[in-house]
């Protein structure tokens, strides 16, 4: 508590803003405002088959969480004037009065917080800060008033140099905003530090479109702003019990991106396994014995953070099998031909939910199952965890030879 107060008193030294905002949400702010909005698609209904899983303790196949209908919230296109947006973040401040945000304003006030603020819907003044509390939220951050963006699509979000994020979250936005003639000298905004990949994969269809890089935390006033609302998301869950509606992949966003992006249909014919033995957090701890099981087995060990977008693309655009540890590497997933073949691996923890990638498998068509392990830590949602070599060897196998 001590060193987070600090940080904050130190916050002015270092030329930032600290700001007590009314919290609203992205639609709350258009209609106080009168701002121009389309809707882009209407509110659905999705139905969630539950996801097989084998535990090792078990020895046989479970349901992780149980067959679901989920509400799909309507996509809308608004057109904002004189807003700041804030790198590292979609969080927009309207006025310096009100800050939009739709994850705090709409989520569920026990579960869900801001990751890249460290708010935590629970927490109260003078706890931990920055903090929100009877719908006013505090924020620290960096003006820059020297230069105003005169145009721009917003495209900073939470957790956007991570992979998945970016795939099924902010790309997909891009690509309904581009499409819009009235947006078609806007410039994209993007967070400075999206790895070369995800900038990659932007900028192939930008079509030469000017893109402006934003640091953490700082902000800039736009005088014309596009943002759509989320086709995916996928809230921080501060509890121990995972929820179905924790996280929402919209079959439009995985079409969006297929679309943009697979080249010609290739033969499938490859076995994948996507490595993560870089990972610093969340390891599979054995996972090195179980490359060499996946080897002999036909499978060729990958690691995509070593490949360009370009690369990973046309890699996976093959992939008849894909196994790895859960983990951004598996989104490539969506780049697979229908029907691939898909085991993940994670650790059997409290608040695991097993449905990030079920949800993408079954948006795909892919077969998906997950294969759980021991967790060090049951209690610690991002645990390091081991898999038993003979139950996924049998997996595998089983996986390989399916087609």
């Amino acid at each position: 508590m001590i060193c987070l107060k600090g940080f904050h008193a130190l916050a002015f030294r270092s030329g930032r803003t600290q700001a007590l905002l009314t919290l609203n949400s992205v639609s709350q702010c258009a209609r106080k405002y009168g701002v121009q909005v389309k809707q882009l698609l209407p509110e659905r209904q999705f139905q969630l088959p539950a996801v097989p899983v084998l535990f090792e303790s078990e020895r046989k196949r479970s349901d992780a969480l149980q067959h679901a209908s989920l509400t799909l919230p309507a996509v809308c296109l608004y057109a904002f004037s004189n807003v700041e947006v804030i790198g590292g973040t979609e969080l927009m401040i309207f006025a310096g009065k009100r800050a939009a945000y739709d994850e705090l304003a709409l989520g569920n006030s026990e579960r869900y917080g801001c990751k890249a603020f460290g708010i935590i819907v629970s927490q109260g003044f003078g706890l931990h800060l920055p903090a929100i509390f009877n719908q006013q939220v505090l924020l620290s951050y960096t003006p820059n008033p020297t230069k105003d963006i005169d145009r721009g699509i917003l495209l900073c979000k939470d957790h956007s140099p991570n992979y998945y994020h970016w795939l099924l979250e902010c790309l997909p936005r891009a690509i309904v905003a581009m499409r819009e003639s009235a947006y078609a000298d806007y410039s994209l905004l993007v967070d400075e530090e999206l790895p070369a990949q995800n900038f990659q994969a932007l900028e192939s269809i930008a079509g030469g479109r000017k893109i402006i890089k934003i640091r953490r935390r700082e902000s800039f006033r736009v005088r014309a702003l596009v943002f759509v609302d989320l086709f995916s998301h996928t809230h921080d869950n501060y509890g121990k019990r995972a929820y179905v509606d924790d996280l929402v992949i919209a079959p439009e966003a995985v079409a969006l991106v297929r679309n943009a992006f697979l080249p010609e249909k290739a033969p499938s014919a490859r076995k994948v396994f996507v490595a993560r033995d870089g990972a610093r957090y969340r390891r599979l701890l054995n996972e090195t014995r179980l490359h060499a099981l996946a080897v002999e087995l036909g499978f060729e060990i990958v690691r995509p953070e070593g490949l360009s977008f370009a690369e990973q693309v046309a890699m996976f655009s093959r992939a008849e099998c894909i196994v790895g540890p859960t983990g951004a590497g598996l989104t490539n997933m969506i780049f697979a031909p229908e029907g691939c073949r898909v085991l993940v691996l994670a650790g059997n923890t409290e608040g695991a939910n097993f449905q990030i990638f079920g949800q993408l498998g079954y948006a795909l068509g892919h077969d998906i199952k997950y294969l759980g392990g021991s967790a060090e830590r049951k209690s610690m949602l991002h645990s390091d965890y081991t898999i038993d070599p003979g139950l996924f060897k049998t997996a595998l196998a089983s996986l390989a030879e399916a087609g």
